[in-house]
Protein backbone atom coordinates (compact mmCIF):
# COMPACT_ATOMS: atom_id res chain seq x y z
CA UNK A 1 0.00 0.00 0.00
CA UNK A 2 2.78 2.42 0.86
CA UNK A 3 4.59 1.80 -2.44
CA UNK A 4 1.37 2.14 -4.39
CA UNK A 5 0.42 5.41 -2.71
CA UNK A 6 3.87 6.79 -3.57
CA UNK A 7 3.41 6.21 -7.31
CA UNK A 8 3.71 9.06 -9.80
CA UNK A 9 0.54 8.03 -11.60
CA UNK A 10 -2.13 5.86 -10.01
CA UNK A 11 -5.19 4.58 -11.83
CA UNK A 12 -8.10 4.38 -9.39
CA UNK A 13 -11.25 2.48 -10.26
CA UNK A 14 -13.76 3.89 -7.81
CA UNK A 15 -16.85 1.84 -7.12
CA UNK A 16 -19.27 1.53 -4.21
CA UNK A 17 -17.32 -1.52 -3.04
CA UNK A 18 -13.99 0.33 -3.25
CA UNK A 19 -15.33 3.17 -1.12
CA UNK A 20 -16.60 0.74 1.56
CA UNK A 21 -13.47 -1.43 1.80
CA UNK A 22 -10.96 -0.38 4.44
CA UNK A 23 -7.82 -1.23 2.45
CA UNK A 24 -9.05 0.69 -0.57
CA UNK A 25 -9.92 3.73 1.53
CA UNK A 26 -6.49 3.53 3.12
CA UNK A 27 -4.98 3.56 -0.37
CA UNK A 28 -7.00 6.62 -1.42
CA UNK A 29 -6.30 8.42 1.86
CA UNK A 30 -2.55 7.75 1.65
CA UNK A 31 -2.40 9.05 -1.93
CA UNK A 32 -4.13 12.21 -0.73
CA UNK A 33 -1.81 12.48 2.29
CA UNK A 34 1.31 11.98 0.16
CA UNK A 35 0.08 14.82 -2.05
CA UNK A 36 0.20 16.96 1.12
CA UNK A 37 -3.57 17.30 0.82
CA UNK A 38 -2.98 19.72 -2.04
CA UNK A 39 -5.74 19.56 -4.65
CA UNK A 40 -3.51 20.05 -7.70
CA UNK A 41 -0.87 17.59 -6.52
CA UNK A 42 -3.48 14.97 -5.63
CA UNK A 43 -5.30 15.29 -8.96
CA UNK A 44 -2.02 15.32 -10.86
CA UNK A 45 -1.07 11.89 -9.51
CA UNK A 46 -4.32 10.02 -10.10
CA UNK A 47 -6.38 8.88 -13.07
CA UNK A 48 -9.76 8.21 -11.49
CA UNK A 49 -12.22 5.98 -13.32
CA UNK A 50 -15.50 6.44 -11.49
CA UNK A 51 -18.09 3.69 -11.84
CA UNK A 52 -21.73 4.73 -11.65
CA UNK A 53 -22.39 2.94 -8.38
CA UNK A 54 -19.69 4.98 -6.60
CA UNK A 55 -22.17 7.87 -6.40
CA UNK A 56 -19.76 10.72 -5.67
CA UNK A 57 -21.35 13.43 -7.78
CA UNK A 58 -23.50 15.11 -5.11
CA UNK A 59 -22.76 16.31 -1.57
CA UNK A 60 -25.44 14.09 -0.02
CA UNK A 61 -23.90 11.03 -1.66
CA UNK A 62 -20.40 11.95 -0.49
CA UNK A 63 -21.82 12.52 3.00
CA UNK A 64 -23.29 9.00 2.87
CA UNK A 65 -19.77 7.64 2.30
CA UNK A 66 -18.47 9.72 5.23
CA UNK A 67 -21.35 8.47 7.39
CA UNK A 68 -20.40 4.87 6.57
CA UNK A 69 -16.89 5.40 7.99
CA UNK A 70 -18.20 7.42 10.91
CA UNK A 71 -20.52 4.51 11.74
CA UNK A 72 -17.60 2.07 11.79
CA UNK A 73 -15.64 4.45 14.04
CA UNK A 74 -18.62 4.93 16.37
CA UNK A 75 -19.16 1.16 16.68
CA UNK A 76 -15.58 0.63 17.84
CA UNK A 77 -15.80 3.66 20.11
CA UNK A 78 -18.87 2.11 21.74
CA UNK A 79 -17.00 -1.15 22.35
CA UNK A 80 -14.10 0.73 23.93
CA UNK A 81 -16.57 2.69 26.07
CA UNK A 82 -18.27 -0.51 27.17
CA UNK A 83 -15.14 -2.55 27.89
CA UNK A 84 -12.48 0.07 28.58
CA UNK A 85 -9.32 1.06 26.73
CA UNK A 86 -7.59 -2.17 27.69
CA UNK A 87 -9.45 -4.04 24.94
CA UNK A 88 -7.76 -2.21 22.09
CA UNK A 89 -4.19 -2.87 21.06
CA UNK A 90 -1.81 -0.40 19.46
CA UNK A 91 -2.43 -1.58 15.87
CA UNK A 92 -6.19 -1.67 16.31
CA UNK A 93 -6.09 1.81 17.82
CA UNK A 94 -4.26 3.07 14.71
CA UNK A 95 -7.00 1.57 12.52
CA UNK A 96 -9.65 3.06 14.79
CA UNK A 97 -8.12 6.52 14.30
CA UNK A 98 -7.93 5.95 10.52
CA UNK A 99 -11.67 5.32 10.41
CA UNK A 100 -12.17 8.76 11.92
CA UNK A 101 -9.79 10.28 9.33
CA UNK A 102 -11.68 8.55 6.51
CA UNK A 103 -14.99 9.97 7.72
CA UNK A 104 -13.59 13.50 8.03
CA UNK A 105 -11.80 13.61 4.67
CA UNK A 106 -13.53 11.26 2.23
CA UNK A 107 -15.95 13.99 1.15
CA UNK A 108 -13.10 16.36 0.24
CA UNK A 109 -11.24 13.69 -1.72
CA UNK A 110 -14.35 12.59 -3.59
CA UNK A 111 -15.46 16.16 -4.33
CA UNK A 112 -12.11 16.80 -6.02
CA UNK A 113 -12.45 13.65 -8.08
CA UNK A 114 -16.10 14.37 -8.95
CA UNK A 115 -15.21 17.85 -10.22
CA UNK A 116 -12.50 16.50 -12.51
CA UNK A 117 -13.49 15.85 -16.09
CA UNK A 118 -12.60 12.20 -16.52
CA UNK A 119 -14.17 9.37 -18.49
CA UNK A 120 -16.77 7.52 -16.44
CA UNK A 121 -18.33 4.89 -18.68
CA UNK A 122 -16.13 1.79 -18.91
CA UNK A 123 -17.89 0.47 -22.02
CA UNK A 124 -17.16 3.71 -23.88
CA UNK A 125 -13.58 3.68 -22.65
CA UNK A 126 -13.07 0.09 -23.77
CA UNK A 127 -14.36 0.80 -27.28
CA UNK A 128 -11.22 2.70 -28.22
CA UNK A 129 -8.95 0.44 -26.16
CA UNK A 130 -8.82 2.93 -23.27
CA UNK A 131 -7.22 5.69 -25.36
CA UNK A 132 -8.59 8.40 -23.04
CA UNK A 133 -7.10 6.64 -20.02
CA UNK A 134 -3.75 6.21 -21.75
CA UNK A 135 -3.78 9.92 -22.61
CA UNK A 136 -4.45 10.84 -18.96
CA UNK A 137 -1.64 8.54 -17.80
CA UNK A 138 0.76 10.04 -20.33
CA UNK A 139 -0.19 13.54 -19.15
CA UNK A 140 0.33 12.60 -15.49
CA UNK A 141 3.76 11.11 -16.22
CA UNK A 142 5.06 14.16 -18.12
Amino acid sequence: MERLSAGRCIILVLSAAYLRFEYCMYELYRIWQRADRQDTTFLGRIVPLVLGDAQIDQPRRRIAHAAHWQGKHTAIQALIGEHGTGVIGVEDFKKFKLLEEFSRHVGDMLALIADRCVPRDLETLARDRFAAVRELVDKALR
